[in-house]
């Protein structure tokens, strides 16, 4: 019964197979020739094309699979897609240097297997690049580290200055092998040199005051630092900053500028001696006589004159070194002989000779004061006038 019910099912709604082709030819009969043409030419192209978009696809991943396949002489490596954290880490530099990774087999040419040490490195080998720079006196003596330092890199700086290399600070095989060479310079600072390490000097001098202001290059003025710097400490008075020097100038023990050497004393004697040194007699000339500090230091050394007085009597004599006097013929104390004024080769000269002249004709004579020198020298109210020039003096350095 059941089976019946079925069949008839599909007799009434027609789903059976034969029912359906049947129903599929009639329908094919009853279209149109051209139609039909038209109809399988279509479906032919749309099958067509995506067969060719099918083959195209393909070949298209095939092609970068083979050409890394190519490159690398065997099957293509699998295609991955980094992380972004990953690609944006590989992007970014370091905040500090890598340490470097020295060739295991260095050459004679190349002793450090191309390794160029900056700061911030760390290698074994720069406890010993360190140690030859404090043999040396490049650095001052510590335990030896393994980082190549703000210090070392100083250190090798002043080294390279000394040894007539690029002063950068970087150490490559050309400034590694002229250090640990046994004709490798000590340290040395002289006339002209300039470098961090120099300003760092000429500051500490600053400090000690020995200077009154700061450049960044050994001058002269400088040097003459340096030479009062050395004979007040005791040591060899050359104006050269060697080792014992430098060691010296960084020391608790430094004594400064008018610590040592004899006290300053500023006062109206003649004979009485100032112990100022040239930068600080520097401090009180004008312009036009700018220079001079160290011959009027020299001349109080050598002839125990005040130093004072005799500025005092170029300032009077002159005008503060401007006279025409002064700048045509170095003139600076009025000076006759033979009728005539005086010419000298230079300024310095003036004040030598003025030096001498006084302590043979008068000061040797028994004339130890300003006035007892004036009523010979020149008269009138000369002796107040120099006074007066001499209070200005000891009131600016005091």
């Amino acid at each position: 019964m059941a089976i019946r019910r079925y069949r008839g099912y599909k007799r009434r709604t027609g789903f059976s197979a034969g029912n359906r082709m049947g129903r599929i030819a009639a329908a094919i009969k009853r279209v149109p020739p051209r139609a039909l043409i038209l109809i399988c030419v279509a479906a032919a192209a749309v099958i067509t094309f995506a067969c060719v978009s099918a083959f195209v696809k393909g070949s298209g991943a095939a092609a970068p699979q083979a050409a890394a396949a190519s490159e690398t002489g065997g099957a293509a490596a699998p295609q991955t897609t980094a992380a972004p954290d990953a690609a944006l880490a590989s992007a970014q530099p370091p905040d500090e240097p890598a340490s470097p990774q020295p060739s295991p087999e260095p050459s004679e040419t190349d002793p450090l297997g191309g390794v160029v040490f900056k700061e911030g490195m760390t290698d074994p080998i720069v406890a010993s690049i360190q140690q030859r720079l404090m043999d040396l006196s490049y650095m001052d003596g510590a335990e030896p580290t393994e980082l190549y330092g703000p210090m070392t890199a100083q250190a090798v700086t002043g080294f390279q200055r000394q040894a007539g290399l690029t002063m950068d600070g970087l150490l490559e095989s050309q400034t590694y092998t002229m250090l640990m060479s046994p004709d490798a310079p000590k340290f040395e600072v002289s006339l002209g040199a300039q470098g961090p390490d120099v300003e760092d000097m000429i500051y500490r001098l600053y400090e000690l005051d020995y200077l009154n202001t700061v450049t960044d290059t050994f001058t002269e003025t400088v040097k003459t630092a340096v030479e009062e710097f050395q004979e007040t400490n005791d040591l060899d008075v050359d104006g050269i900053i060697g080792g014992q020097t430098r060691k010296m100038l960084y020391s608790d023990d430094a004594i400064e500028y008018g610590g040592g050497g004899g006290a300053v004393t500023l006062s109206l004697n003649v004979t009485q001696e100032t112990n100022l040194s040239p930068n600080a007699l520097e401090d009180v000339l004008s312009s036009s006589l700018s220079g001079l500090g160290r011959a009027l230091y020299d001349g109080e050394q050598d002839y125990g004159i005040n130093s004072l007085f005799i500025l005092a009597i170029i300032n009077y004599e002159s005008g503060y070194g401007t006279s025409n006097l002064a700048q045509t013929q170095n003139n600076l104390g009025g000076l006759k002989g033979g009728g005539s004024y005086k010419s000298f080769s230079s300024k310095a000269e003036c004040i030598d000779y003025m030096y001498d002249l006084l302590s043979s004709n008068y000061i040797g004579n028994g004339l130890v004061t300003i006035e007892a020198i004036g009523e010979v020298y020149c008269g009138g109210t000369w002796a107040e006038e120099i006074k007066g020039y001499m209070q200005e003096l000891i009131a600016e350095l005091s």
